[in-house]
Parts: C-alpha cells; sequence; structure tokens
C-alpha cells in the first residue's frame, strides 16, 4: 500500500512538473505515461550500441519493435543491407501526414575518455548518460512516446503520423537513400516531417526570452580534394615549379575569395526576432557562416619525407552552400580562380540546398504549443550550417524542420558527438509532451 501511495505521488509530481511553464500552465490534454516511462526506455535503448561504423542498427530496429508491437500500432523494418536497418511505424489517419524521422546509429565513443560506460544508459544526478543521448536517440523515445500516448488515448487523426527511424545517417545516409528509392511510396500521403538539428535555448546574455530554434532550412556540403602536380626533386633546391607551391597558391586564391552575402527569408525572420542590425548579425561567425557559401580547408598532404620535393600534393576542401547555390557553378567558380592547369579540382560529394516555407501549419502548431509554456519565448528560423537528412524528404515536397523540443545551452550541447553525452529526464518528460501537443494541434486543423 505504501509503494502505491508512493507511486501515485510521484505520478503527480511528474505531471505537475510537465504542465507546469516559465509563463503559467501549459494546457496539453495528453494523459500521462507511468512514471518514468521516457526516461526508462531511453535508458535502455542507450545501452543498444549501434556504432557507426558498423552500425548494426538492426539492433535498435528490433528494439523499436517490440515497444510498438505491444502498443498495437503497426510497423515494419526493412532490413536493406545484413545489419542495416530502417524502421517504420504508422498511426492511420484520414489523409496527409507527419512523419517523426530520427536516425538510429551514433559516433563511436572511447570508453578511455568517459567517466562512465558510454552504452550503460546510467541515470544520475537527474541526467541520463550514453552515446546518442543528444544526437539523437533521446529525441526518437520523446517521438515514439508522443506516438505511444496518441494510441493510448484514442486521439482521432486527420493525418497519419508516422514514426521513421534510418540507418546510417552519420556516415553515408545510406537509409535514407534506401527510403526514398525503395519506399517513397509508404510516404506519399506526408506533408510535414520533424528532423534534427536546432532546439530550445534557455536565456542568454541580453536575450531574457527563452528561444525556440526551428530551423526550415541547412546549408549543403560540396566537398573537394584538390590534386597539384608539379615537378618533383631534393629539397635542397627551390623549385618554383613544385606541387606544393601549385597547391598553396591555389588554396591562397579560393581562401581569399568572399562569396556575396544572401540574405535567405528565414535568416531575415531571425534576425528580425533577435532585435539585431544585419552588420552586427554578420559579424558574428555563426551570422556570417549562415549568409554566405564558405570555403574552409580542412585537409592537406605532400611529402612523406621532409627533404623531398614530392610530384603530387592535395588538399581537402570542406564549402557549405545556401539554398539557391549550385554546386556546378560554384564548383566552377573556384576553378576560375585558381586558373592553374597543375591543379585538378574533384568533387567528393555534393547536393543542392533546399528549403521549406514557414508558413505552416506545423511551424503555426510550434508557435502555439511553445507560447502556452513561455509566453514571451521567441519561435525563430535560424539556419542550420550543419547538414542532415532533411533534403531528401524535401525532394519528395514534404516540408522539413530541424527541431527537437529539449532545452540546452551551447555547452550542453557540445556533449553530442563528445565525451558524457547525457540529457536530463526533465528534458525527457517535457519533450514528450511538446511532441504529443504539437499532433494534437495538426490532427485539429484541416
Amino acid at each position: 500500500m505504501f509503494l502505491r501511495a508512493r507511486q501515485a505521488v510521484l505520478l503527480l509530481l511528474i505531471i505537475h512538473i510537465l504542465l507546469l511553464s516559465t509563463g503559467g500552465i501549459c494546457k496539453s490534454t495528453a494523459a500521462p505515461a507511468s512514471p518514468g516511462e521516457a526516461s526508462r526506455l531511453l535508458s535502455e535503448y542507450l545501452k543498444v550500441d549501434t556504432s557507426n561504423p558498423p552500425g548494426n542498427e538492426i539492433r535498435a530496429a528490433l528494439f523499436f519493435k517490440k515497444i510498438f508491437e505491444r502498443e498495437g500500432i503497426e510497423n515494419e523494418i526493412f532490413e536493406y543491407a545484413p545489419g542495416r536497418a530502417n524502421f517504420f511505424a504508422i498511426l492511420r489517419g484520414s489523409g496527409g501526414g507527419i512523419v517523426l524521422f530520427n536516425h538510429s546509429d551514433v559516433v563511436p565513443a572511447d570508453r578511455k575518455t568517459w567517466s562512465i560506460d558510454p552504452f550503460s544508459g546510467m541515470v544520475r544526478d537527474g541526467f541520463i548518460y550514453g552515446r546518442g543521448a543528444l544526437d539523437m536517440k533521446g529525441t526518437a523515445v520523446m517521438q515514439m512516446m508522443a506516438m505511444i500516448l496518441l494510441k493510448r488515448n484514442k486521439v482521432p487523426l486527420k493525418r497519419d503520423v508516422i514514426f521513421l527511424s534510418v540507418a546510417d545517417e552519420e556516415c553515408l545516409s545510406t537509409g535514407s537513400e534506401w527510403m526514398i528509392n525503395s519506399k517513397k511510396g509508404l510516404l506519399k500521403e506526408a506533408e510535414f516531417l520533424l528532423n534534427e538539428g536546432e532546439n530550445i535555448h534557455p536565456p542568454e546574455g541580453e536575450r531574457k526570452e527563452v528561444l525556440y530554434a526551428v530551423s526550415p532550412t541547412e546549408k549543403s556540403p560540396l566537398w573537394l580534394r584538390l590534386t597539384a602536380s608539379g615537378t618533383p626533386g631534393h629539397a635542397s633546391e627551390p623549385n618554383p615549379d613544385s606541387a606544393v607551391n601549385h597547391l598553396l597558391g591555389a588554396l591562397q586564391k579560393i581562401t581569399a575569395y568572399q562569396p556575396p552575402e544572401v540574405l535567405l527569408p528565414a535568416a531575415r525572420k531571425f534576425i528580425r526576432d533577435l532585435r539585431l542590425t544585419e552588420a552586427e548579425f554578420v559579424s558574428s561567425s555563426y551570422g556570417y557562416a549562415t549568409t554566405h557559401n564558405t570555403i574552409v580547408v580542412t585537409g592537406l598532404k605532400g611529402s612523406s619525407n621532409i627533404n623531398v620535393i614530392p610530384s603530387e600534393a592535395a588538399a581537402e576542401v570542406d564549402c557549405r552552400l545556401l539554398p539557391g547555390e549550385d554546386p556546378d557553378r560554384f564548383t566552377d567558380r573556384l576553378r576560375s580562380l585558381i586558373a592553374d592547369d597543375k591543379v585538378e579540382v574533384k568533387v567528393l560529394f555534393s547536393y543542392p540546398a533546399n528549403a521549406s516555407s514557414i508558413d505552416t501549419a506545423l511551424f503555426r502548431a510550434i508557435e502555439k504549443a511553445a507560447r502556452r509554456r513561455d509566453p514571451k519565448c521567441i519561435v525563430t528560423s535560424p539556419i542550420s550550417t550543419s547538414s542532415n537528412d532533411s533534403h531528401y524528404f524535401r525532394e519528395l515536397g514534404i516540408v522539413c524542420y530541424n527541431f527537437e523540443p529539449y532545452r540546452a545551452d551551447d555547452d550542453e550541447n557540445a556533449r553530442s558527438h563528445g565525451d558524457d553525452e547525457r540529457i536530463s529526464v526533465e528534458n525527457i518528460e517535457f519533450g514528450t509532451v511538446f511532441y504529443y501537443d504539437v499532433l494534437t494541434e495538426m490532427n485539429r486543423q484541416p
């Protein structure tokens, strides 16, 4: 009897925490999960090692399948290569659809540099630790629990609600590519998709408001290898025609190049919402990156011996392009700047960036859910400087936003891909109900 009473008190406490916000009561209609259910499931999920390489995402798919089967939610595993698998689940509505998107692979973790086992799922001091807690197994559990709550509460759906977990996002995106090429019919009704990339930021500096960052676009990678050829020889005698000299000349030209400023609608809104001037915004490294195509040299290779002038030298260059920029045209521009027939410019990887409108039912639903919790918050539209898989699904005509409903500052976010990655229990419970509120709001709209 004592244990039951204690559980009841704990349940009421969790409900109270979930429904309170800095600005008052959050009017969510979600029936709560059992106390700590979402956090317990995340702890279990973090024990599933899906380090990529090699991935072994079938383990994650089987983890999800067990849960969705138990809840009576239609689902399917697609093992498109040995050990590589996507997981798909759906609550069917009467038309249209919203996709809760996540990836099940994680980057490797060095056990020697962590204070705990990175695959222990340990809960300590209100945080759940493990590789993928932030990127992005925590978000996957929030999405899954929100979908389960819709089923348990028998919420009538006007739109399909789809849970899609893909493999290999951290390396080659073969999971998303396979889904688009082989199973896009499963997404033919989908109108919207929520992916990783941005989150909720607490007040910082002169900004007193909570910031909900909902990114409608991200820059695309254009990865290049510059290979220079020249006359080899002994380093005791300078050689103007050396491959290294040709390479250095090419790199000097392209790094001195200043691409023109481009202010996309999302960037204009972001500047306006943060009450900045354009000059103030562009002067920051983030502001510059989101208003310009960028060029960064990331690797150099020359001779293996210090006293040898090599016949070949190479550099790797990471360019990031804004929506509207054609990768081929940008590459040709760099070739014309280099203007050296002894320097070859080879494209290693690229695709055109794309963007979604923010004048949508989903953006408005996120705004409404945010202001229930933080009436004075800023809901804005930054441009993500790093890439993810959203662009694949925009090509199908799906509106994609990069937004995860958890609160974290820059120091906490820096743990993603780093040591002692973690997410708070409070964030997991908060995010679950936030997703639920957005989904119920979307199903009240025509």
